[in-house]
């Protein structure tokens, strides 16, 4: 397991005798050094040379940097310090929205800027620097559920005369506030994908390895098509888990559920092969020690490989890595035995691809409910899966409409039977009720209708909020509040009691169909 951290060079060069020596006690063995800034460099030559030799004489890897290449709305890197100029660049274009205003913040992938990041990404490679990773603003739009893209009039004729056709800002604005129109749909998102595709070629011409910090939950609609890159670039590397990075967020059972949510259907996407995780704090100490360390626990026990530590410019303080210092014991535990293939027979719907515009949050009951459940997306339909949970008002047409009959049950509720009435003659069961909604009742209801069909996998049968992680021949079970939390394991025979204590983690060995005793992994 590779544990990265990562710097601006001047800070590098200044706590090389305080902060360094701390990080190395920690675990860390990378430092990805930070570039530039939405096309301004950080430092000159020589500041990025001395940091480097600082970095080798002291036993890291300093073979990666880091760039924020297209820019974040807003200052997402350190409110703590005014002085950092995010602006767009005078010869880079601002990415407009669909009602025709500039993206503040935010640029197009044009020529002008192409330029000046392959230019960027030359000149580190010609100071010694060899893997280059590409921030999280590397998309065509911002988070949300909604179709994006620029729809300024350059890249309006552009995409015209690329596909042939004739639409001005305000029909395509409109097919995608109806979702009525899935040619043209289908044609922009795909044109929108192809600026990060042509930039990521680009880039990788001009050094040794690239990777991409991915968006929580990005997809087509924000110019992510991640498969295809993954295609394209082999051996590109991905950072997985992005976003919820305060107590505010983080601290909610909704904001972890749907975090491992979106780093699961990532993995599934892109692979566990050279996966980083988003272990970020921000703003300034917005996120706490505690769930801090549990981010990471949960990160690992999902099947990221590699750890990830963050804070935008910010340098995170030293009563946080006391934290992670005491329980990194216990994460290279969990990521040794999060290493075999994960086992998911129950596979829930969340979605196809971007093109649709449906929500990006997949239902949390059946993983509030302890289920070995994968949010699945029909473009990337992984195999194993036993039981179809379709909750929600899903679009099942398309690669979902060929998949179905692989499962030998399907449960929907309300919502997915109204948006897909086909599945009054495929579902094995038809809830009376729609299970986005994460009541108690509901979550038993489920359990319920689930036992009935001869379950022959481990999951939680008493008690909620202990996601489940089936790897080889154990699970790992993760409490998700900060409060001691009970539970009854069931697999087989077997009814193995859980007590967790806050935020903590165990793990229970499987042997045929039956189950151990568990065991806190300190």
């Amino acid at each position: 397991m590779e544990i990265n951290y990562s710097l601006m060079p001047q800070d590098i060069i200044a706590l090389q005798d305080t902060l360094l020596p701390t990080l190395r006690e920690v675990g860390v063995n990378r430092i990805w050094t930070t570039d530039s800034l939405t096309g301004r460099t950080v430092a000159d030559d020589a500041t990025f040379s001395a940091s480097k030799a600082i970095l080798d004489q002291q036993g890291f890897d300093s073979s990666g940097f880091g760039s924020v290449v297209v820019g974040h709305p807003g200052n997402s890197l350190n409110p703590d310090d005014p002085t950092l100029d995010l602006t767009v660049p005078a010869n880079w274009r601002y990415r407009v929205d669909r009602h025709g205003k500039p993206v503040y913040f935010c640029a197009d992938i044009e020529p002008n800027m192409m330029a000046d990041n392959t230019a960027a990404v030359r000149r580190m490679r010609k100071l010694g620097y060899t893997t280059f990773s590409a921030d999280d603003d590397l998309r065509m739009g911002n988070w949300g559920d909604a179709i994006q893209g620029c729809f300024c009039d350059k890249c309006l004729a552009d995409f015209n005369q690329r596909v042939g056709f004739t639409y001005s800002r305000r029909e395509i604005a409109q097919a995608i506030e109806q979702l009525d129109d899935r040619t043209l749909l289908e044609a922009w998102v795909a044109y929108n994908c192809s600026k990060v595709e042509r930039l990521m070629d680009a880039l990788a011409d001009e050094i040794d390895h690239i990777g991409l910090m991915v968006m929580h939950m990005g997809d087509e609609r924000h110019g992510l098509n991640l498969p295809k890159l993954r295609a394209q670039h082999p051996d590109m590397f991905f950072r997985v888990g992005e976003m919820y990075f305060s107590d505010a967020d983080y601290g909610t059972i909704a904001g972890k559920i749907d975090l491992l949510a979106g780093i699961s259907q990532h993995l599934t996407a892109v692979g566990r092969r050279r996966s980083y995780s988003e272990t970020t704090i921000f703003p300034p100490r917005a996120l706490s020690p505690e769930h801090w360390v549990h981010k990471a626990r949960l990160t690992l026990a999902a099947g990221t490989e590699n750890l990830f530590f963050m804070g935008g410019t910010w340098i995170i303080e030293d009563r946080y890595w006391h934290a992670m210092a005491a329980a990194m014991p216990g994460l290279r535990r969990i990521e040794a035995l999060s290493k075999p293939k994960h086992r998911y027979p129950i596979h829930m719907v969340s979605g196809t691809d971007g093109t649709r515009g449906e929500t990006i949050h997949p239902p949390a009951l059946p993983l509030r409910a302890g289920l070995p459940v994968l949010s699945v997306r029909g473009s990337v339909i992984p195999k194993g899966g036993e039981i179809l949970l379709a909750l929600g008002s899903y679009d099942l047409t398309g690669p979902w409409e060929a998949a179905l009959g692989n499962y030998r049950a399907i449960i929907c509720d309300q919502d997915a039977l109204a948006a897909n009435p086909q599945l009054a003659e495929r579902a094995t069961v038809v809830l009376n009720a729609s299970l986005r909604e994460s009541g108690t009742s509901h979550l038993e209801l489920l359990r319920s209708h689930l036992a009935r069909l001869e379950p022959n996998y481990p999951r939680i049968s008493a008690g909620q909020d202990l996601a489940l992680f089936w790897v080889g021949e154990r699970v790992l079970i993760l409490n998700l509040l900060p409060e001691p939390n009970r539970g009854v394991l069931t697999y087989g025979a077997s009814r193995v009691p859980i007590e967790l204590g806050a935020l903590a983690i165990g793990t229970v060995s499987l042997d045929g169909q039956s189950a151990g005793s568990c065991e806190v992994i300190q």
